[in-house]
């Protein structure tokens, strides 16, 4: 009986990193797709400014430098999202190879859905993105 040659196939694994700058309006535009066009709704009954609202709309807040409290509804839990956990969240979105657009080293915050927005802002909270109720997260 001959003997049947597998035939490899190549794979090429790539790494790249990127550099993205993050605009206050891509700030605010991503937060107001999460917080307004329901993205997380699935998971959050309530979001308000901490130490008073900085801009005219909530969504602006974290561009402005503030932090927004978020109330997650199946947790009972109260959490803070910063301009520094927000720097996270995209990182992570990015890191897992998450869909948006990057042209020019910025992000193209109209290719941003509300689901996307959401997984920036779980990524953020979280570290990781996905339903709330499998996550049995430690606090």
């Amino acid at each position: 009986m001959p003997l049947q040659s597998e035939e490899k196939e190549s794979v090429m694994k790539l790494v790249a990193r990127i550099e993205v700058n993050i605009r206050k309006e891509d700030v605010d535009s991503i937060l107001f797709s999460a917080f307004n066009a329901g993205g997380i709704s699935l998971w959050a009954d309530k979001i308000w400014a901490s130490g008073g609202k900085l801009g005219e709309r909530v969504c602006e807040q974290v561009g402005l430098g503030g932090r927004v409290l978020i109330h997650d509804r199946i947790g009972g839990e109260t959490y803070s999202l910063t301009p520094e956990k927000f720097e996270k969240g995209v990182r992570l979105y990015l890191e897992e190879g998450c869909h948006v657009r990057v042209e020019d080293g910025h992000l193209v915050p109209e290719d941003v859905t509300m689901i996307d927005a959401d997984c920036i802002v779980q990524f953020a909270l979280f570290g990781k993105s996905g339903i709330p109720d499998d996550w049995g997260r430690t606090r």
